[in-house]
């Protein structure tokens, strides 16, 4: 039952990269459950996004705009073209995953030649 259930989430991930328009109350269905997917738990958009657009800013210091590759991504949350802003919590779990990872590695390397 648990994988079917991560069988149908995949589909519906890769159903919001096809160039279709979803009506209405299925479109917030969706948006609901591609949040819970992505695992958006950190509410990114809230404080990544506005430090990432902080950084948009041109030769001339105006703003860039920063828009969806066209409107379907944008309906499905792929609503900029710059991927760190897409992947959202994600890229914070990385991240934080990796710097686990090196510190793991870092102390691993220590203490192999540390002997005392």
């Amino acid at each position: 039952m648990l994988w079917g259930f991560l069988n149908d989430l995949s589909v519906m991930m890769d159903l919001s990269l096809i160039s279709i328009n979803i009506p209405g109350l299925a479109s917030i269905i969706q948006g609901i459950l591609l949040n819970m997917i992505y695992m958006d738990l950190l509410y990114t958009g809230s404080w990544l996004t506005p430090y990432l657009e902080a950084r948009d800013i041109d030769d001339s210091g105006e703003q860039q705009t920063d828009i969806s590759l066209n409107e379907y991504f944008g309906q499905s949350g792929f609503s900029s073209m710059t991927s760190i802003k897409n992947l959202g919590s994600s890229f914070v779990y990385i991240l934080a995953f990796s710097g686990i990872m090196l510190l793991y590695l870092l102390v691993l390397f220590l203490s192999l030649y540390s002997k005392v």
